[in-house]
């Protein structure tokens, strides 16, 4: 299970649960726009989706943006 999860996952900061939760977040973002492409979702769940991951992954680039000024 662990070289599974190591192949969709590509270790930068071990330990980091944080960033593992945002690559979880892509690839359920990714299968539920599929989804919806095929048929099987209404326009709103991928929509929800998507506006999640922008949120997180904004939110994550401001965090890292200050933490790094905070530093020097």
């Amino acid at each position: 299970m662990n070289k599974l999860l190591n192949a969709f996952f590509e270790k930068r900061e071990p330990g980091n649960k944080f960033q593992t939760f945002i690559m979880i977040w892509v690839y359920v973002t990714m299968a539920i726009v599929l989804l919806r492409w095929l048929g099987f979702l209404p326009d709103i769940a991928a929509h929800i989706a998507m506006a999640i991951m922008a949120v997180v992954v904004l939110g994550t680039s401001a965090a890292q943006s200050f933490a790094r000024r905070r530093r020097k």
